[in-house]
């Protein structure tokens, strides 16, 4: 055993180099301190060495302490394995912030889980709750010099090639109903609109609301894939719409029920 300065043990504490590293082994409290009994600020940092590449640290874990109360802390990896975060059995990885301060979790399931501890009903991947507009809010921001915005791209595949592919997304809107939050308020969906192919996505978009003593939303307005805007009726009949578009001589309304069509046209 190589020992640079002193080595004592009290019969609690193993203290190496005159106190610098101490071992404590005290009832069910023990530790490893490094840097224990400083009289300055300085660094301290714990080095793993497994490989003759980095032969100092191949993975560290320093405390910057040179700024005392305000030092930084660290685990730094290199090379180009990955670096994981594990647990080994059905167990949570949780970030606490602040003390005691819960901010994010990864679940035994692999959701995320922002603001909240416990997966709701529904028990999709991502999940972000709050109780004010900050903490349930999320922002999408490009900070750059040009005409481009942020972004947000929903895909839906049901194949592994180009053509195979029929769109049908949705973006729910929901509320607690005394029994939970699943059940849809209104909706905002995107269907395939025609035959797709290589580069070549038609769609549509349809809105629908739910009415009063209804579980589930009704269409009420769409937007086709040729651009017509068209309403549904109230009369029950899947072949009543009222129809918007812009001709080459006016703005027209049609209505169509059946075989019977009437149009307004504003020149």
């Amino acid at each position: 055993l190589d020992v640079l300065g002193t080595l004592t043990y009290d019969g609690t504490y193993l203290d190496i180099g005159g106190g610098v590293t101490r071992f404590t082994k005290q009832g069910s409290y023990n530790s490893l301190e490094i840097g224990h009994g400083q009289n300055s600020n300085q660094n301290a940092y714990v080095d793993l060495i497994g490989d003759t590449t980095y032969t100092d640290y191949g993975a560290r874990i320093i405390r910057y302490g040179q700024n005392g109360a305000n030092g930084t802390t660290e685990i730094l990896h290199r090379g180009t394995g990955s670096l994981n975060l594990q647990t080994s059995d059905a167990a949570s990885i949780v970030f606490k912030t602040n003390g005691n301060n819960e901010r994010l979790r990864i679940d035994s399931s692999g959701r995320l889980l922002i603001g909240t501890s416990d997966s709701r009903d529904n028990d999709v991947y991502l999940q972000l709750e709050g109780v004010g507009y900050q903490s349930s809010t999320m922002q999408i921001t490009r900070n750059s010099n040009n005409t481009d915005g942020g972004g947000l791209y929903i895909v839906k595949t049901r194949g592994t090639a180009d053509g195979q592919s029929t769109i049908v997304q949705n973006i729910n809107f929901r509320g607690a109903d005394g029994t939970d939050g699943n059940t849809n308020a209104a909706t905002i969906q995107a269907f395939c609109d025609g035959a797709p192919g290589s580069n070549d996505m038609p769609g549509r978009l349809v809105f629908s609301t739910t009415a009063d003593g209804a579980s589930s939303a009704t269409e009420r307005l769409r937007i086709t894939s040729d651009g017509y805007i068209k309403v549904k009726g109230d009369q029950g009949n899947s072949d009543y719409w009222g129809k918007i578009y812009n001709r080459s001589d006016g703005f027209s309304f049609h209505a169509a029920d059946g075989s019977v069509q009437r149009n307004i046209t504003f020149y």
